[in-house]
């Protein structure tokens, strides 16, 4: 991982705060933020359709660092490094809605579309650099950060907790995560398949630690409102 040189207050694992971080910086409004409950195929299908990403929670002690991911993906892939302290949160919904353009229109003229724009040809790592001074993310982030339902804990304090996004791409499901250098292929996936396929993904990480309760996920879908 590069060396984080900023430090933000981290996003909780709440579908409300996300979904207004997402909307006040441009997601439309028939796209939202929703609790995964539970990974069998029944609670499964109470999640309304399409789903775009699943973004998961796990406790850092899970990671596996033999587990670099491929570089040579970041061309097909979006694909950004994590150089914000803290910022997991926010770089899983951006790499959620970084491979879903085509699905979910951003509003024009808002934060995010221009932020996909001027990063497109960008490096994992620029990318990084330019969400990291971007002072539209940075006021966004704080001011949704402070929205949860616990407390937020002091800037200078380590989370033992962190953010990943799952997405499906040309036929592949991938796990993206800003502290490796590129996405982790987890296998073949579809549309049609993508959320069961992400919650067996989800599975194999709650598998490695049985007995925490620290795994939480969400998914960026459509709307039924």
């Amino acid at each position: 991982m590069t060396e984080a040189r900023s430090r933000w207050l981290p996003l909780e694992s709440n579908p409300d705060v996300m979904t207004r971080f997402l909307t006040s910086l441009g997601l439309p409004e028939d796209w939202a933020i929703i609790d995964v409950i539970g990974f069998d195929e029944e609670l499964l299908a109470f999640i309304p359709q399409p789903v775009a990403a699943v973004i998961l929670l796990y406790p850092s002690s899970v990671h596996n660092p033999d587990e670099e991911g491929d570089a040579s993906k970041v061309s097909s892939v979006y694909f950004m490094t994590q150089t914000i302290h803290n910022a997991c949160g926010t770089i899983a919904l951006l790499h959620s809605l970084g491979n879903k353009l085509d699905m979910i229109p951003l509003k024009e003229g808002s934060v995010l579309k221009d932020f996909y724009e001027k990063t497109a040809e960008l490096s994992p790592l620029e990318k990084g650099q330019y969400l990291e001074n971007n002072e539209a993310f940075i006021a966004a982030h704080e001011a949704n950060a402070l929205r949860g339902q616990t407390s937020a804990p002091n800037l200078e304090e380590e989370v033992d907790h962190h953010f990943v996004a799952l997405v499906e791409r040309e036929g592949r499901i991938y796990l993206l995560n800003g502290d490796k250098v590129g996405p982790l292929d987890e296998g073949p996936s579809s549309p049609e398949t993508f959320l069961s396929d992400a919650a067996k993904v989800c599975l194999k990480f709650m598998a490695k630690n049985p007995e925490c309760l620290k795994f939480t996920a969400v998914a960026l879908a459509k709307s039924l409102d």
